[in-house]
């Protein structure tokens, strides 16, 4: 029986820190090992928007990914930022 996608996120915002924790459940017989240009596209992002402000780890588990990520809201660059409108 073929399981289906889940996935689980969890974000809290407390005082001027961000913490958000995303579990990501692997598809069954998934053989595809290379990290995507995504996660390092992520990383530059962060590191641009976020220089020593920021904290990500990812752990590539047997059946999940468990991405961490703690960012301080103190300082961020205006201009680096783009709005985004929200739709539901």
């Amino acid at each position: 029986m073929k399981e289906a996608p889940w996935l689980s996120l969890a974000i809290t915002v407390s005082n001027d820190k961000l913490a958000m924790k995303l579990i990501n459940g692997k598809p069954i017989g998934n053989l595809n090992n290379r990290p995507g240009i995504g996660i390092v596209n992520v990383r530059k992002r962060l590191e641009i928007l976020y220089p020593d402000q920021h904290e990500l780890t990812i752990n590539d588990e047997e059946e999940m990914y468990i991405v961490n990520l703690s960012l301080s809201l103190t300082h961020i660059d205006p201009g680096l930022v783009k709005p985004v409108a929200w739709s539901q």
